[in-house]
């Protein structure tokens, strides 16, 4: 998986400034899965937030303080499965901390729309129009 200027190894890295000055490294997931959704924005901070959505695992949210992925959807209940494949995800612009997905397959239990407001920390279920 290539990301552009976000690195994940075991030598600490910093996401550079969005702009025409990055650069496209390795980002070992560890794991069989493919990315289904990529999304990044500049928090009031100037910082740049980068989230992914992957087709088995979740959601990953890129930490630079140990330069690594971080699952935040990895405490869903195990009764929700279907949880892990997403489909959308969306970022608030000026709140990088806001993301909603839209996750589930229908032959698992488990689909609909999440949203959270803390990072990933938790996770609330939204009704579908």
């Amino acid at each position: 998986l290539l990301l552009g200027g976000l690195a994940a190894s075991a030598a600490p890295a910093t996401p550079p400034a969005a702009g025409p000055g990055a650069r496209w490294e390795e980002v070992p997931i560890h794991g069989g899965l493919c990315v289904t959704q990529i999304a990044v924005a500049t928090g009031e901070d100037g910082a740049l937030h980068a989230w992914l959505g992957s087709d088995v695992a979740g959601v990953f949210r890129w930490e630079a303080g140990p330069a690594r992925w971080r699952n935040v959807t990895r405490h869903l209940d195990a009764r929700e499965e279907g949880l892990t494949h997403i489909d959308q995800l969306v970022l608030e612009p000026a709140l990088p901390d806001h993301a909603w997905v839209v996750a589930g397959k229908s032959w698992y239990a488990g689909r609909g729309v999440l949203r959270t407001r803390d990072g990933g920390a938790s996770w609330k279920h939204e009704a579908l129009l």
